[in-house]
């Protein structure tokens, strides 16, 4: 059984932020109509691929899973909750799948799934996307419910480059939404978060994959109302297998890459109708 609603937050979420300038998208002339043309040269997060990434949410001296809550509107009810808790709508793990197909600003195609304890499937609604070239990789964390505090860190980065001390200026600029409610944020129009990037080390991850050696970019996020740091650990092979967010209410996200599988096509999947 799939347990699938409405997320409070949002189901198409290529809209509601927008990445700065720094970012270096695929070019492609206006002719070529492949669906796949922004997913052709990835080496890394390939067209019907899943990436599960177990999480902990760590507040005060709690470890602690996302409850979703059903519900269409208004400020979200989600709820932080012991990782025992046998609810079918706890959060257990979640899944970046690939799609083989893109959206319009030049992005491979994702789907944030998330799993309850069981794997049945709780949410599948959010569709978002990712860059993968050879001179950067970005890609959208998983941002419904509880998980849209995110927007306020780094988002998962690396700008080649590959060598401990490469650094690099980002940002974004937030629009508002009802979600935030929940953080005790508020404002009116948009803001824009400042952010310096850097690698900082290599290491050897021990991982549910093997240890796995590892370029690690430290991200610091600043705008009017927030301050917040990541660590993002990259696998040239799996990706980004690592991901802590240091999150402005003081709790900390961590996100451990434990599986990479082959999935079924799904059908193809354009929300904008441009093609």
């Amino acid at each position: 059984m799939k347990y699938t609603f409405l997320l409070c937050f949002f189901t198409l979420t290529t809209s509601h932020a927008q990445r700065l300038a720094d970012l270096e998208y695929d070019a492609m002339d206006s002719t070529n109509t492949d669906v796949e043309r922004y997913n052709r040269d990835n080496k890394v997060y390939k067209s019907n691929t899943e990436f599960v990434f177990d999480y902990v949410i760590l507040k005060g001296k709690d470890t602690l899973k996302c409850q979703f809550v059903k519900q269409e509107f208004g400020v979200p009810k989600w709820q932080l909750v012991k990782p025992n808790n046998t609810h079918p709508f706890v959060v257990n793990t979640i899944g970046f799948a690939v799609l083989p197909h893109y959206l319009n600003d030049n992005q491979t195609g994702m789907k944030i799934i998330y799993y309850n304890k069981e794997g049945k499937v709780v949410s599948d609604m959010e569709r978002t996307g990712l860059v993968e070239n050879d001179k950067n990789t970005w890609l959208h964390p998983p941002r419904a419910q509880f998980f849209a505090i995110t927007e306020f860190n780094s988002f998962p980065y690396i700008k080649a480059p590959y060598v401990i001390g490469n650094k690099w200026t980002s940002g974004l600029t937030v629009g508002y939404f009802d979600s935030y409610q929940r953080f005790n944020l508020t404002w009116e129009g948009v803001l824009n978060t400042h952010e310096t990037l850097e690698i900082i080390d290599k290491v050897d991850l021990p991982t549910a994959l093997g240890v796995l050696p590892c370029f690690v970019v430290r991200g610091v996020a600043k705008s009017s109302l927030t301050e917040t740091k990541s660590w993002f650990y990259y696998n040239e092979t799996f990706g980004f297998v690592k991901i802590i967010y240091d999150l402005f209410d003081k709790s900390r996200l961590e996100l451990t890459l434990k599986e990479v599988k082959k999935i079924a096509p799904p059908p193809l999947y354009n929300p904008f109708g441009n093609d």
